[in-house]
């Protein structure tokens, strides 16, 4: 498919001034005297008369216009070939509630959850994979996307710890993962659910989400009949009100009215890969590409108009015998000797907000560029602090007073080097949220700090002293060697500002030393100070290995990110029990 267009129409204006320029100069001077003069007086007078003059100021003309035709850019709009999108979705709805945690499986239900969600993107490589996560709320991390190997980096640091809300409500993972096939215009796809259990209500729930959508759900469901307790971060158990060990049994059951009325399969999450084999042997659900649904559909406007340099090359050769105006000629040409060709925006772009832009900016650790297109203040400061504009950093980072606000605070004024302001910083975002260890951890690394910069400050004041002392020495020592009787009343009376120095070591007894030189103090005194001076590099070592020491983990960043965003919806979780 193609069609015509002028790229800059407006530069066809230039054809007005041009002709009224040829009007003008139809006739030269040479054969103006026929004009007005018989033609044996003008013969008579030199005035001779040549035959392709007028065919001159035509070419003349000619090549005028065609060098602005040029210049206004002739292009031919072809639409490449079509390239479908493959329309082949899913979601996958990962439970990271407490229970989550239970070891009736090896490692534990999580870690072998996220195993087998690595192992099954393998085979996902064709498109689009969208990632949820649900405890007592649900969250978006990974839209629809092609990109599997950025799923990949998100899995390993998912888990019951970063979540803001705990809980089980398993049919909001359900809702979250509906609205993604919606934002995305797909009416078909695959709903995989990676759960350990769900109440019925919530089945109930997660079939009116569902209702009258042509999406299939599937479970891979983990742990056991019989159930094991809930293991804490801290090696306690979960237990209930009564204080009783919570033990989180698998219900497979109630998973079967989610799966059959879906289409969807039921299975247990095996060690082998033959639940993956399973899933994959299910009939794709992919919608027929129509002119809605192209992707990658690339738009490019081919300029032609320097082609015309070829004829007007032509036509420049046949008028050097007319004398064309080398100016006009310059003018119309030069711009068409660097062509460029210009594409129309792929309609791939359209599909990606300013939000996701800047987040795949700052996957790609593109910093700068990320914060620049964030909006939200928090990850603006994060993409500073990545960048090391840590003053930047802070800036943004107090617009959130919140602990995880407090605590970014106090990680960038410890890389400025404000151990106190940093301390004071950590210390707020424990007293609103005493759970955040991180914080405790930094306060005491930067103590310690703090004691290690004091002593060895204490011991350059000491050396220092020490130098002081055998320097006002050596200068008594070489006035005794000078003639003067004694280092005691004349020594104050001359030099009071050397009195402090001395009376150390006149009441310890010790005698000022003899026989050296007193050039001697200009020799010793830098040998002195360079047992300062590397103390004082070891300080900047020491600062350096803690600031590598600060906790740069990605599942923070996760659990922050999540933490904003539940502070903006405001919604208590639905979830009576927290696991």
């Amino acid at each position: 498919m193609s069609s015509f267009i002028l790229l800059r129409p407006w530069l066809l204006l230039l054809s007005i001034p041009l002709i009224w320029w040829w009007k003008q100069h139809k006739q030269d001077q040479q054969q103006a005297w026929f004009s007005i003069l018989p033609d044996e007086i003008a013969s008579f007078l030199g005035a001779k008369r040549k035959p392709g003059q007028q065919h001159a100021k035509k070419l003349h003309l000619l090549i005028g216009l065609l060098g602005v035709i040029a210049l206004s850019g002739p292009s031919l709009l072809i639409e490449q070939k079509l390239e479908y999108r493959d329309e082949t979705a899913r979601v996958i709805v990962l439970d990271t509630s407490y229970s989550m945690n239970a070891r009736d499986v090896k490692p534990n239900r999580m870690q072998l959850a996220k195993f087998k969600l690595l192992d099954l993107l393998e085979f996902w490589r064709s498109g689009e994979t969208g990632l949820v996560v649900v405890a007592g709320d649900a969250f978006v991390i990974s839209p629809l996307s092609t990109d599997i190997e950025n799923l990949k980096n998100y899995i390993p640091h998912l888990g019951p710890e970063i979540m803001p809300v705990h809980g089980s409500a398993i049919e909001l993972g359900i809702q979250k993962a509906v609205d993604l096939f919606a934002q995305s215009g797909l009416e078909r796809g695959d709903i995989l659910l990676v759960s350990d259990g769900m109440s019925s209500q919530s089945v109930e729930a997660s079939l009116k989400y569902i209702a009258g959508s042509n999406l299939r759900i599937s479970v891979l469901a983990l742990g056991s009949e019989q159930g094991a307790p809930i293991a804490l971060g801290d090696g306690q158990q979960m237990r209930d009100s009564d204080g009783s060990v919570v033990i989180s049994k698998m219900k497979f059951e109630n998973f079967t009215p989610l799966c059959q009325q879906t289409n969807g399969l039921c299975l247990k999450l095996e060690a082998n890969d033959q639940d993956i084999q399973q899933l994959l042997a299910l009939p794709a659900l992919s919608s027929t590409p129509t002119s809605g649904e192209l992707s990658h559909t690339a738009l490019n406007y081919q300029d032609f108009g320097y082609y015309l340099l070829f004829p007007i090359l032509v036509l420049l050769g046949i008028s050097s015998f007319y004398s064309v105006s080398p100016i006009l000629v310059a003018f119309l040409t030069f711009p068409l000797l660097s062509p460029s060709q210009v594409h129309a925006q792929t309609t791939s772009s359209w599909w990606t907000n300013q939000q996701q832009q800047a987040q795949q900016l700052f996957e790609n650790q593109d910093y700068g560029q990320a914060a620049e297109q964030f909006e939200d203040p928090q990850w603006q400061g994060s993409s500073l602090y990545r960048a090391g504009e840590f003053e930047k950093a802070k800036a943004k980072f107090e617009l959130d007073q919140s602990a995880v606000g407090k605590y970014n605070q106090g990680n960038a004024l410890a890389q400025l080097g404000e151990l106190d302001a940093a301390i004071e910083s950590y210390q707020q975002a424990l007293s609103l949220d005493p759970n955040l260890s991180a914080a405790q951890q930094n306060i005491e690394l930067l103590q310690k700090l703090k004691e290690q910069q004091q002593q060895q400050q204490q011991s350059e004041s000491s050396n220092d002293e020490q130098s002081d002392d055998q320097q006002s020495n050596q200068q008594s020592s070489g006035k005794q060697q000078a003639g003067e009787s004694s280092p005691g009343q004349e020594s104050k009376d001359q030099q009071p500002a050397s009195e402090q120095e001395q009376s150390p070591q006149q009441e310890n007894g010790e005698q000022p030393g003899a026989g050296l030189e007193p050039e001697a103090n200009n020799q010793t005194e830098p040998q002195q100070q360079q047992p300062s001076k590397s103390q004082g590099e070891a300080s900047d070592e020491e600062l350096q290995k803690w600031l590598e020491q600060l906790p740069n983990d990605p599942s923070l960043l996760l659990r922050n990110r999540m933490i904003l965003e539940y502070k903006k919806r405001r919604q208590q979780p639905q979830s009576k029990e927290p696991w």
